[in-house]
């Protein structure tokens, strides 16, 4: 499945989404992915101390990946690469 996040406060509400949809609790979730409870909770709760390295191994245990995609209406801004 795949889900679009255009705010970063709609992020946490998704992981907590997939981790209930998977069954496992945080505690659960942390041991399998080698991060401490805290970390899966400050993820799911949108904390600034959440790091990108965290999130992609979390994603990872969920077999999700992270992917751009550019939004139509602001194509004007594009960076041209």
């Amino acid at each position: 499945m795949n889900y679009t996040i255009n705010l970063i406060q709609q992020l946490g509400p998704v992981l907590k989404g997939i981790r209930k949809k998977s069954g496992m609790t945080q505690k659960q979730v942390a041991e399998k992915v080698g991060l401490l409870p805290k970390t899966i909770s400050a993820l799911e709760t949108g904390s600034p101390r959440s790091t990108l390295d965290s999130l992609m191994t979390l994603l990872g245990a969920y077999n999700y990946t992270l992917g751009l995609v550019q939004k139509v209406e602001d194509s004007s801004s594009a960076f041209d690469w």
